[in-house]
């Protein structure tokens, strides 16, 4: 893998990818941290990548890693705190360095800080594909480290990282939403009974988590951010408030006080009454609005590349499945199985597809089936708070919305 700072003939896309990184300098021998096997390093904008494995898994790794810092600055930038320096990542190719260096027994992936310093880790022996979804979610705890310290509840912490593990990659952005395996468990917790009262989980510490690593405890944090990302706006705004007066160092249990009250069975049961009525839908618009996405980054890629802007979206379908020979640079290049994975599924809840060009972007538009539940779902390139983004254009109407209306908590 050669990755070098070129920027683009095509001003435009240029602009809009800049934020990607301006640089990836060769791969080189690591100098620090935990190593037993021979390592490289890659340096992104936002990360130091130390890695055994081959130059496309680090060249995937370093696009999906940087987009995910950025994707968490915006989604939580009621935090405030920025974060200067690049954070260490290690990524072992065999399970046996992954424990060497500190990784923990039956887990493929953690967070650590403390002795030895603060550092991502991940094992990808048994299954690659599986370890992008981990290192998403140990992302976020590395994140929020840098961001916060240690001024964040456990159940906000673990459950922001169960909400971003799941999001869809598209190139540019991800798509965070998802409703994965984690909902039959909530959905016999609730028919059972077994989950935390809300006065208790909130109060949850750190050393009763670790203790019990119970599945059911993530379910249940997972199944509250979801709740306050995709109930009600309102909601939304609260948590957003909520993340401020952490982020300004104000004790966990008196931020929750100030923004929820002291009625914590009222938000209990509009959570309740959200996932009681929830059925996800089939085919999800969360998932094709993914597509869309990634249909962009390719187009603008291609565009970039020379290719001609195509007269509609079958033609771009026609050239996209003999494959875009794109630049293996930091502002160009992109993992082709994204592009192959989105053509494959582009037909699921959708009737048409269309495209039209604007200054050289492409703007795709998906018609959704009735079972996909109607609409469009428009997606492009917008800057947004200073990261250039796809977008969709503008977001579905509330997806996952419950069919009964919630109480406000």
């Amino acid at each position: 893998m050669k990755f070098t700072a070129l920027l683009s003939h095509r001003r435009v896309l240029a602009a809009c990818l800049l934020a990607v990184a301006l640089c990836l300098p060769g791969l080189a021998a690591s100098t620090g941290g935990p190593k037993p096997g021979v390592m490289k390093v890659v340096q992104t904008k936002y990360y130091t990548i130390n890695s055994d494995m081959d130059d496309d898994f680090l060249a995937e790794t370093w696009v999906r890693l940087d987009r995910m810092f950025e994707d968490y600055s915006l989604r939580t930038a009621a935090l405030g705190r920025d974060y200067k320096d690049r954070l260490p990542v290690y990524i072992y190719s065999q399970h046996e360095d992954y424990l060497a260096a500190g990784g923990l027994p039956k887990s493929s992936g953690v967070f650590r800080h403390g002795g030895g310093g603060a550092r991502l880790m991940a094992d990808v022996q048994d299954d690659p594909a599986g370890a992008m979804q981990t290192l998403q979610h140990e992302e976020f705890h590395q994140f929020v480290w840098a961001r916060l310290g240690t001024n964040i509840p456990v159940w906000a912490n673990e459950g922001l990282a169960c909400y971003f593990e799941e999001a869809l990659f598209t190139g540019d952005s991800f798509v965070p939403g998802i409703i994965g395996d984690r909902f039959p468990r909530l959905k016999r917790m609730i028919a059972q009974h077994d989950y935390k009262p809300f006065a208790e989980f909130v109060e949850i510490s750190s050393l009763q988590w670790r203790g019990e690593m119970s599945l059911r405890n993530y379910a249940q944090a997972w199944s509250m951010i979801h709740f306050l990302y995709h109930g009600k706006p309102e909601y939304r705004v609260l948590f957003d408030r909520y993340l401020k007066l952490l982020g300004s160092g104000v004790d966990p249990s008196q931020a929750w006080k100030q923004v929820f009250g002291t009625n914590v069975a009222a938000f209990e049961k509009a959570w309740l009454e959200y996932w009681s009525t929830m059925t996800p839908p089939n085919p999800d618009p969360l998932r094709i609005q993914a597509r869309a996405l990634t249909l962009v980054s390719f187009g603008a890629r291609a565009h970039a590349a020379g290719v001609e802007e195509f007269k509609d979206a079958d033609a771009f379908f026609a050239a996209a499945a003999k494959g875009f020979k794109l630049k293996h640079d930091p502002l160009h290049w992109l993992p082709p199985k994204l592009l192959e994975d989105a053509l494959k599924d582009r037909t699921e809840g959708v009737t048409s597809w269309s495209i039209k060009w604007t200054k050289g972007l492409p703007e795709f538009t998906a018609s959704l089936a009735q079972t996909g539940g109607g609409g469009t779902i428009r997606a492009g390139f917008q800057n947004v708070n200073g990261f250039w983004r796809t977008i969709a254009l503008p977001m579905p109407a509330a997806t996952m919305k419950p069919a009964a209306k919630t109480t406000q908590p």
